[in-house]
């Protein structure tokens, strides 16, 4: 009796923690709505389907929801957010964080662009199909903030595909620091995409 009253107790405190998770989750889409001027949308089952933000934002689509992957013990969460971009050169890109294996294996660095500043090179695995466009885009004051977001969060994966600039951070809005790194991150990507628009030949006005 006393071992199926454990497994019951650790049951209920696995089910608490996933629905007080859930709860934050939620409210903090609430919170940020306001922030962007636009609309979360909440699903009305509680355990049906994930919270999702979308809003015009400095003239650009915004969304921000959440995905998992994988199964198991090794199901993750994770908190994209999408900015609509003019990407009229089709430029594609991915700016990773680079990690321990890759900050060792140099050799890799042959198909890596390389912008000339050693601690954003360093921090960063950086590919793209124009790299003298994506060097133009990258200007220090976006290299700048790129290296702030990334030092304040453990996972920074940026990617231009198309006409959709994405940011993939591990962990849902529930998570503090996603919360906390969340609005800083949105501007930074679209300071990049205004330098992006810039290169191009875009107006904002």
């Amino acid at each position: 009796m006393l071992i199926i009253g454990a497994y019951t107790a650790f049951a209920f405190g696995i089910l608490y923690v996933i629905f007080k998770m859930k709860s934050r989750a939620r409210q903090r889409y609430e919170e940020l709505a306001p922030r962007f001027g636009g609309t979360a949308n909440i699903p009305k089952v509680f355990f049906g389907g994930s919270p999702s933000l979308e809003a015009i934002y400095r003239r650009r689509r915004l969304k921000i929801f959440e995905y998992a992957k994988g199964a198991g013990n090794s199901r993750r969460t994770y908190t994209a957010v999408e900015v609509a971009v003019s990407n009229s050169t089709n430029l594609g890109f991915t700016i990773r964080k680079r990690g321990f294996l890759t900050r060792w294996l140099m050799r890799w660095r042959a198909s890596e662009v390389q912008t000339g500043d050693l601690v954003f090179d360093d921090l960063f695995v950086i590919k793209g199909s124009d790299g003298d466009l994506l060097q133009q885009v990258l200007t220090p004051t976006v290299k700048g903030q790129l290296i702030k977001q990334a030092e304040a969060h453990v996972r920074f994966d940026m990617r231009l595909k198309g006409d959709t600039l994405r940011n993939n951070l591990r962990g849902s809005l529930a998570r503090n620091k996603v919360y906390e790194v969340l609005p800083t991150l949105v501007d930074s990507m679209n300071d990049l995409a205004d330098q992006l628009a810039a290169v191009q030949g875009f107006s904002k006005r």
